[in-house]
């Protein structure tokens, strides 16, 4: 047996449930949104201009971390982390919402089916 095997690892950490949303679809109210803007606000601005110099994850793999790509496997649990399902929802509302958001088709403004490039909806493409 190699030193460590047997080691266990104990992570202490102070309870802030109180402070977290609860489970659940229901819609926060205004106060606590406005503060959730606020703070990630503040959070980006604390990180505007940030490198990372010690080589973690570069911009690109951060910014792919719930694509769908990546969460597609562990869709397959048998229960879904909240934040896994909400990214996998999250997707095609996107793609719906905004047609010019990256993987989505450009959409046909007079039949709102996809077109392609040179083809028969071209030149109403949005």
């Amino acid at each position: 047996m190699r030193p460590g095997d047997d080691a266990v690892l104990t992570i202490v950490m102070r309870d802030v449930g109180g402070f977290l949303v609860p489970p659940g679809d229901s819609t926060v109210p205004a106060a606590q949104h406005a503060r959730f803007i606020a703070h990630m606000a503040a959070l980006s601005s604390a990180f505007w201009g940030w490198e990372d110099q010690l080589g973690l994850t570069t911009m690109a793999q951060r910014m792919r971390f719930f694509a769908p790509d990546n969460i597609a496997a562990e869709l397959d649990a048998a229960v879904v982390p909240g934040p896994l399902a909400a990214a996998a929802a999250g997707w095609p509302a996107l793609a719906e919402r905004s047609p010019r958001s990256p993987g989505s088709a450009p959409r046909s403004r007079a039949t709102g089916s996809p077109s392609r490039p040179g083809g028969k909806n071209s030149s109403t493409c949005a």
